[in-house]
Order: structure tokens, then sequence, then C-alpha cells
């Protein structure tokens, strides 16, 4: 890993500069040399060139604020600021595990915006749920789940946490809207027949994804490329109302908050695929980052004069 291969290097500038001895992992290599110092039995380690360990406690603190926040709608407009405060919190950190931590705290964020409109739902007491888009919800739900069993059995465990965090927070942004409709509290016509078939397909789907990927690191880079066009997918859902968004000229069917989240979440994210070489990673990023750029920009030239608009007409619906 990185951290073990900057201890190497600190190690052979440690013994260059005298300030360490050579240790049992060295000897192999020392060996070779006719002026090797004979290899102590303990490892010894300057204090100054220790690696710093790293601790998640602040970005998980920053992560469970952020969370609190957008749930509760007291943070629609602060997702923009987390790369500043991160720094603070997190300072001392190189950049790019900086920058890996900040795109990650930036994907949480992403999973939770949706949680401004289910909050909003909740206070209404079943009412906005048309703005819900059922979509989203079930492509997030199914993207993750992809995401995760690519990370356990390709494996690439960075990509783990968070894919299952925004697991855990889709299904249950599926479970507060669904009981909403089941119970009659709602009258939504988005969450009917195709919304409930797409989401019990996702959910069938998800245990299937999973068995494959334990088959083999190969067969699970397979649902790594599935889980890259559910991404790009999941980006562009917003993007389905488009149509209705000019005709109405104005964007009261598009989610700000998750627009916003989607342009930060996927500029953090292409720039460290392009710093790691990922090419699934830039690909689904970089075209989220397009697609969210479109959704801003839809946002600005038709803004929503009021939240609470009128339900679509049966042709609107067709669209």
């Amino acid at each position: 890993s990185s951290h073990f291969g900057s201890h190497i290097a600190i190690s052979f500038q440690g013994l260059a500069r005298g300030d360490m001895k050579a240790g049992p992992l060295d000897a192999p290599l020392l060996a070779s040399s006719p002026e090797a110092p004979p290899s102590p039995t303990k490892r010894c380690v300057s204090a100054s060139w220790a690696p710093r360990p790293i601790s998640w406690a602040p970005a998980l603190r920053l992560l469970l604020a952020a969370g609190a926040g957008y749930f509760l709608g007291w943070a629609k407009g602060s997702g923009l600021a987390l790369g500043g405060v991160a720094a603070g919190l997190l300072g001392g950190w190189s950049p790019e595990v900086l920058l890996e931590v900040s795109a990650t705290l930036l994907s949480g964020c992403f999973f939770l915006s949706p949680a401004v409109q289910v909050a909003q739902v909740c206070r209404n007491r079943g009412a906005g749920l048309a703005e819900v888009s059922p979509q989203t919800m079930v492509l997030m739900l199914f993207n993750c789940a992809a995401w995760t069993a690519w990370g356990v059995y390709a494996p690439m465990w960075p990509a783990v946490p968070i894919n299952a965090f925004g697991l855990v927070a889709a299904a249950c942004f599926l479970a507060v809207c669904w009981g909403f409709v089941i119970s009659g509290r709602a009258d939504a016509p988005t969450w009917g027949r195709h919304a409930a078939a797409g989401t019990v397909a996702a959910l069938a789907l998800i245990p299937c994804c999973v068995a494959y990927a334990r088959l083999s690191p190969q067969r699970a880079q397979h649902i790594g490329d599935l889980a890259m066009l559910i991404c790009i997918l999941m980006y562009a859902s917003p993007l389905s109302v488009v149509r209705q968004v000019i005709a109405r000229r104005s964007s009261d069917l598009l989610p700000p908050a998750q627009c916003a989240m989607q342009f930060a979440n996927c500029l953090a994210w292409m720039v460290v695929g392009m710093n790691s070489h990922a090419t699934q990673v830039l690909i689904c990023n970089g075209l989220g980052f397009a697609l969210g750029v479109l959704q801003l920009s839809l946002l600005v030239a038709f803004p929503a004069a009021k939240r609470g608009h009128a339900p679509l007409t049966e042709g609107e619906q067709a669209v």
C-alpha cells in the first residue's frame, strides 16, 4: 500500500542519514552490500520519522453532522462548504488522502441529499411525495449494492463503507415512501405499478449480483462494470423530467440538493480517478459531472417559484 511504500522510503532515508538502524526487514536488502552493518534484533525508528496514523474520528463526526443537517433541512446549501471544514478538521493529511476523504464525505452527503425531500414528505404527512423520484431511489439502492459487492469481492475495500452507507440510506428512503403509499396517506401517481416493479426487481437482482461476484475476482469486475452503468443512469435520472421543466419553464421537479451534491461529488471523484488512473471511477463520475452541470444550468435558467407545484397532468405523466 502507499503507507507501506512511504514507510520503506522513510527507512532508507533514515539509514542514509544515520537516524535509524537496520531492522530484520532490512536484512535481506542490506546483506548483499559489503558495508551493511550487523542487523540488530529490534527495529529502532526515529519518532520524528514514524508515519503518522490516520484517525477517522474527525471524518466520521463530520459525516454524521452533515447527515443530521441534511435530514433536518438545516444544511440544504452547505454541502459545498464541506471541503473547507474537512481541511480544517483533517489538517496534516497528505493532499491525496485529504482528497479521497473529502470525496468520500461528499458521496455520503450525496446519498443523504434525498433526505431533504423525504423529510418534507414526513412533515406534510405524505403531501409532496410526487416530487420524490422513485427511479432515483431504486437506482441508488441497486447502485450502492453493486459497488459494495464489487468492493468486497474484487476486492476494493475503500469502496465498501460509503456504498454500504448509501445502500442503507436508499433502503430507508424507499421504506418511508412506500409506507405512505401503502397506508393510503399519499396519492402520488409516480409511485405506482412501474415504481413497484422496479423496486421488486432491484431487491431480487441484488442477491444475484452478490452471488455472481463471489465466484471470482474476475466476475466481481463484471459487477463493477454494471455498477458503473447504473451509476451513470442514477446521475441522469433527474433529467427524466427535463421536458416538463422546459415546458413549464420551472425547475420545481428537479431536486436542488441532490443536483448540487452530484456536481460536487462527481467533481471530487473525477479528480481522484485521474490521480489513481481508475477508469471505472473516471468514466462514471466524468459523465455524472457533465450531467450535474446540465441540471444546475436548468435550475438557474428556470428557477422554481414554489416547491409546492400542481400535480402532473395525465399527458405530462405519459412523458
